[in-house]
């Protein structure tokens, strides 16, 4: 009798084992930090005083349901705040499907470039790649081992009209002012120089003429 009232007793502090209980993931929102935007609002009852912002989808209008909502607005005579969050110190970012505000300062920015250089030798000046229509480039200093930009060539131009003037660097097309016009010598980069900074940066600078 003993033990069996002893063997109901440790029964009876056993919990019973139910089904676990299951989180369910709430649908996405956001695939990219595009598709979020921050937003200060406050609920619909308000608040005294004003939080961080938080994040939300773009063109998710978060009052919609206020119309819906009896709630008496908070009594602020006697709360102190304190200074209210710097709205620009944050951003929006998609985070697993969710969109959630951060605090910049959080997000890990580009590590500066590694050094390319050591003395003004190693660096030279060359013309960058042309924007498209255009033949030249601007000159940019960059390291003697690196690969010279490549250098595109317009496409098919107009046939030729009476009193035009051809684009510097464009060479005119045949004689019968038709097809494409071939870009001619680009001009050296003159005036400037390429040297090595102190970080190990190619950069231009002028090209000041020895004294004496």
């Amino acid at each position: 009798m003993l033990v069996t009232t002893l063997t109901l007793l440790v029964l009876a502090d056993i919990a019973p084992i139910g089904p676990a209980k299951i989180k369910v993931r709430p649908p996405d929102e956001c695939s990219r930090d595009t598709d979020c935007e921050l937003s200060t609002f406050e609920g619909c009852c308000g608040t005294c005083c004003p939080g961080p912002p938080h994040a939300k989808r773009k063109g998710l209008d978060e009052a919609r349901r206020c119309a819906a909502v009896d709630c008496a607005m908070p009594d602020c005579a006697a709360v102190r705040c304190m200074r209210a969050p710097d709205k620009s110190a944050y951003v929006a970012v998609c985070r697993v499907g969710q969109c959630v505000a951060v605090s910049k300062s959080e997000i890990p920015t580009a590590p500066p470039p590694g050094p390319v250089c050591r003395a003004d030798n190693e660096c030279r000046v060359v013309l960058s790649t042309p924007a498209p229509g255009q033949c030249c480039g601007t000159p940019m200093a960059q390291s003697i081992d690196a690969p010279i930009p490549l250098q595109r060539r317009p496409g098919p131009t107009q046939p030729k009209q009476d009193g035009d003037k051809p684009v510097f660097g464009l060479t005119p097309g045949n004689s019968s002012g038709t097809g494409s016009a071939q870009c001619g010598p680009c001009p050296q980069p003159a005036g400037m120089r390429a040297r090595c900074t102190n970080t190990g940066q190619c950069v231009l600078a002028p090209n000041v003429p020895p004294a004496g």
